[in-house]
């Protein structure tokens, strides 16, 4: 019965991972924000790795770093459009993490941010992401504070994965 089970669990696996892949990969953005009157811009480095599932739907981390702060950021990636070697996604992405430096604080947020993939051959991507909409907070100390977002020209981050 034990053979049969795990014979089961392990054809079950092998279908399951046939079309899936492990894919690494990272993006470089920027940010330009405008409130008051006042202009700042933003920078930030992206690397990651993921797990894709099947042709539309994928999941990863990504640990983003920028000049002041540090967040790790799961997802989950669910492509909805296909022309020739061009992908249309919307990612549901989680962010958890903290500023760097004196006066640290942290940050958490749940956003969607949509994005385009155009496939090099099978085994190279190259990514673009433009804004997000979504939900975002910050805490520090008794102080916290909790945001809608809503920005389609605000971010965009370039990048590639590479598929193993």
């Amino acid at each position: 019965m034990k053979k049969i089970i795990l014979t089961l669990v392990a054809a079950f696996a092998l279908a399951f991972s046939a079309n899936a892949q492990f894919y690494a990969g990272g993006s470089f953005g920027f940010s330009l924000a405008t409130s008051g009157g006042t202009s700042a811009t933003g920078w930030h480095l992206a690397p990651g790795v993921g797990y894709q599932f099947s042709e539309r739907s994928a999941a990863g981390l990504y640990v983003m770093i920028n000049s002041n702060s540090v967040t790790a950021n799961p997802y989950y990636r669910f492509t909805f459009a296909n022309v020739r070697n061009i992908k249309f996604f919307v990612g549901g992405v989680l962010t958890l993490g903290g500023t760097t430096g004196s006066g640290s604080r942290f940050l958490w947020g749940i956003n969607a941010i949509p994005g385009i993939a155009y496939a090099i051959n099978k085994k190279f991507d190259i990514l673009a992401h433009f804004g997000s909409i979504g939900v975002s907070g910050s805490k520090h100390g008794e102080y916290s504070s909790t945001g809608f977002c809503f920005n389609l020209l605000e971010t965009a981050a370039f990048g590639v994965e590479f598929k193993f």
